[in-house]
């Protein structure tokens, strides 16, 4: 299975230490991304990115892109990596494409938020 790059991904560098990563239109559905989700909240940026590598899914893949992509600009904002956690990682609903009937292809968003501990 081959992951394409991202569609879209935005990094903000919030006060106080906190850095908020995006990825829009990710072609998966929310509700899968979700579970993988759950798995990864609040652990440490490292202990979650080795347990997402472990992970045989399409959004365990996903996430770790991100999260992958959360520590290099951690890195390039002057971070220091080893203090960072996953404070917040909110999975939205994207829109859905399709034709008029039975096939709907679900999208989703991710925000990940890293925060100083």
């Amino acid at each position: 299975m081959k992951i394409n790059n991202m569609a879209s991904q935005r990094v903000i560098k919030d006060g106080g230490g906190m850095l908020t990563v995006r990825a829009r239109y990710l072609r998966i559905s929310a509700q899968k991304l979700n579970l993988i989700a759950k798995v990864i909240r609040g652990e440490h940026l490292e202990s979650a990115i080795t347990k997402v590598a472990f992970l045989p899914n399409k959004g365990a893949k996903l996430i770790g892109k991100l999260l992958k992509s959360g520590r290099a600009a951690a890195l390039e904002k002057g971070l220091k990596v080893s203090s960072l956690s996953v404070d917040k990682l909110l999975v939205g609903q994207g829109p859905s494409r399709g034709s008029y009937h039975q096939i709907r292809k679900k999208m989703s968003h991710l925000v990940l938020v890293l925060k100083e501990v």
